[in-house]
């Protein structure tokens, strides 16, 4: 069972980024899951209170 999964994402060009972009990560995460099982990446998207997984734009020290 996956418990755990951190991509590490860097831009190919300098780029300033807001200091918060959890929703943009969010979105990632599901056109990802997307690209494999729509179903799930939708019912991800639309069920109501805590999610199943978390994101976040933290980098790991």
């Amino acid at each position: 069972m996956l418990t755990s999964l951190v991509l590490q994402l860097q831009s190919q060009t300098a780029v300033s980024l807001p200091s918060s972009v959890g929703r943009s990560n969010q979105a990632l995460l599901l056109r990802l899951i997307g690209a494999r099982d729509e179903a799930l990446a939708t019912e991800l998207h639309d069920m109501d209170g805590p999610k199943p997984f978390t994101v976040s734009n933290q980098p790991i020290v």
